[in-house]
């Protein structure tokens, strides 16, 4: 999908895609999807974008996440039909937009699960060689810290480079952006959004 700019005030914002997900709506508990129809499909599962954002500010290039990375992943939770997510599609999508991996200073990440986390680390290497990785600080205590799986093994292999940069207070991250913790899908899922501009007048 073709990337998306607008502009918050004096930031700029460009949306892009790196795949998408394919999901029975139950995984969300009892949603009200009647004004969602077109999400959809023919199979009756729901088909959400996995989306990233590149925020530029007073000369910082940000990516806040990093989608599900060069991978498919399926699974079947008990009750459900088949769920299934893919990815890969985020070094094009940023490519068309005009930007380079080399390009970006900050990957602020809102959570730590897979899907907002994938491209962090790729061929073993970081997918974006100058850009610290940012995130929740109680979300690696929780997901990293002992456990196995690809994202925590990334996060692992960023921070043995120096790379990761915990958030472990509510306040500006970037220029005019700021990250808030907003726990309940994980213990450190964080938002961001510009007080500047919601409280201008």
């Amino acid at each position: 999908m073709s990337s998306v700019l607008s502009s918050v005030g004096a930031i700029d914002v460009i949306g892009v895609q790196d795949g998408a997900s394919f999901v029975s709506p139950g995984i969300f508990g009892a949603p009200d999807l009647d004004s969602h129809r077109a999400l959809i499909g023919d199979d009756g599962r729901l088909e959400l974008p996995i989306s990233a954002f590149v925020v530029r500010a007073r000369g910082i290039t940000a990516l806040i996440d990093a989608g599900l990375g060069d991978r498919t992943v399926e699974w079947r939770p008990a009750g459900e039909g088949p769920q299934k997510l893919t990815g890969g599609r985020l070094p094009t999508a940023l490519a068309e937009a005009g930007v380079t991996s080399d390009d970006i200073d900050v990957v602020l990440l809102t959570h730590l699960h897979l899907d907002h986390n994938g491209w962090v680390w790729h061929d073993d290497a970081p997918t974006f060689p100058n850009a610290t990785v940012r995130f929740g600080a109680a979300d690696w205590d929780a997901l990293v810290e002992g456990n196995e799986g690809e994202s925590a093994h990334m996060m692992r292999a960023l921070a043995d480079l120096g790379r990761v940069q915990p958030i472990d207070v509510d306040g500006e991250v970037l220029p005019g952006i700021s990250a808030l913790a907003t726990p309940g899908h994980t213990p450190d899922t964080r938002c961001t959004c510009s007080p500047r501009v919601a409280s201008a007048p």
